[in-house]
């Protein structure tokens, strides 16, 4: 028998996961823990899926991001694939708590006044305004990424913006701390942008102009 890589076997599954939640980071986590377990498991056929193998590698799951990430990619490869045996939802739900909520790498420190004197000295206005926004709102910067110019309201109470692709698929309205600067400026930026061109850069690109201004 050819033996199946995980990349290889879960193709087109990824493709349906962003189509399905519309947000290619979260798509991305849950596919990367399924292909996490179908490598410790040495799965190279959804058929050698079974409800053992998936309770063990969720009670061994060290954090519940991690835990969720493969709970709802596996819940999602079900849907896929319905002749999937997996365990009833509840099981696996199960199994998530009493997990620790904070991440195996160590705390960040951040200091917002160093923060925000770098971005006020930014020229770029896409990130200038997508890191002011990002710091009002508290947005991820994959959902800023993601935001279209009909989804940022600017009034004369502040600004709301609309997140249609949160995290796990979620969306809803956030009311933006009252930022003058910005509500001053971003109503005519987005004014003056074209329809078919989102206001700000796609995540990868601000992560990484972000890493370079320290």
């Amino acid at each position: 028998m050819i033996r199946c890589t995980p990349d290889v076997l879960l193709k087109d599954f990824r493709e349906t996961l962003r189509e399905t939640l519309g947000n290619q980071n979260t798509a991305d986590r849950y596919y990367y823990a399924v292909c996490g377990f179908f490598r410790e498991y040495e799965i190279d056929d959804l058929s050698r899926i079974t409800e053992e193998n998936v309770l063990e590698a969720l009670s061994s799951c060290k954090t519940r991001n991690r835990c969720s990430a493969l709970k709802l990619g596996l819940k999602h490869l079900s849907a896929y694939d319905p002749s999937l045996d997996i365990p009833a939802p509840e099981d696996m739900d199960a199994l998530q708590h009493g997990k620790r909520d904070h991440s195996v790498l160590p705390p960040k420190t951040i200091y917002l006044d160093r923060v925000e004197e770098t971005v006020k000295r930014l020229r770029d206005k896409k990130l200038k305004y997508a890191y002011r926004l990002m710091m009002d709102s508290g947005l991820r910067v994959s959902e800023a990424a993601a935001l279209e110019k009909e989804d940022i309201q600017c009034t004369e109470d502040g600004i709301t913006v609309h997140v249609r692709h949160g995290k796990g698929g979620s969306n809803g309205y956030v009311t933006c701390l009252r930022d003058p600067y910005l509500e001053a400026r971003l109503a005519a930026y987005l004014a003056d942008l074209p329809e078919d061109e989102k206001p700000f850069y796609a995540a990868k690109t601000m992560k990484n102009e972000a890493l370079e201004l320290g």
